[in-house]
């Protein structure tokens, strides 16, 4: 007893479909997936740039306040930014840093507050990544 073979006719073109639309199915989302993975490498990848533009004004900040090997009794006094500095460092190009700073004093004390806080902001195409760090410190006493 052998099936009737008219009644069998197609199913095989359906299972073909059926096969080609979810292997489709499957390629598109591992493409979307890979796509989004790249998005958030580039993201990461910039991310670190930006900081280290960050680390790269803060030490530029601490220096100018607090010279390296100077044995003047007074700091000088704290600057801030009015626009971004970009960077020429190889590996950080197009990234740049705005410097913030503020102090108070407290003669009775004899001490100086400073606060300082640097946004690095890197760019990728249409897109903007950028960090901030903020430190504290003291002078006197």
């Amino acid at each position: 007893m052998c099936p009737d073979k008219h009644k069998q006719g197609g199913s095989m073109l359906m299972m073909a479909m059926f096969i080609l639309v979810v292997l489709a199915g499957l390629g598109f989302a591992l493409s979307r997936v890979l796509s989004t993975s790249s998005d958030t490498i580039v993201t990461e990848v910039y991310g670190v740039r930006a900081l280290q533009a960050a680390k790269s004004g803060l030490e530029s900040q601490l220096v100018a306040v607090f010279p390296l090997g100077s044995s003047a009794s007074e700091p000088a006094a704290c600057q801030t930014d009015a626009l971004f500095q970009t960077l020429s460092v190889p590996g950080l190009e197009n990234c740049a840093y705005l410097r913030r700073c503020q102090h108070e004093d407290y003669a009775t004390a004899g001490i100086r507050l400073y606060q300082f806080s640097v946004t690095g902001a890197c760019q990728a195409g249409d897109a903007v990544i950028s960090r901030t760090l903020s430190v504290d410190a003291r002078e006197g006493l």
